[in-house]
């Protein structure tokens, strides 16, 4: 379910669709809306920033307000990892 709250925070920010808010807002109003229930914010709030660093390639600058940033160098880093993984013997044309 942390995938699914940190699409809604990538998801907003993509669709330029967040309003002014903490990350805590954020995360409660996606946990509101999914009936999603945590009891650990600390722990589910560090799952929740490596998601959107990793799979959306997102900063947080700030917290509070919400403020993200594209981080291109992660984009790179993952494609050039799915290059590197790939099936060798698929590669053929």
């Amino acid at each position: 379910m942390l995938e699914v709250i940190a699409f809604y925070i990538a998801s907003s920010y993509y669709r330029k669709a967040m309003c002014e808010a903490t990350l805590r807002q954020h995360y409660n109003s996606a946990k509101d809306i999914f009936n999603i229930s945590f009891e650990n914010y600390t722990k589910v709030k560090k799952e929740i920033v490596n998601l959107l660093r990793i799979k959306y390639s997102l900063e947080i600058v700030s917290e509070d307000p919400l403020e993200l940033k594209k981080n291109r160098v992660s984009a790179l880093i993952l494609i050039l990892l799915f290059i590197a993984n790939f099936p060798k013997n698929s590669r053929k044309v």
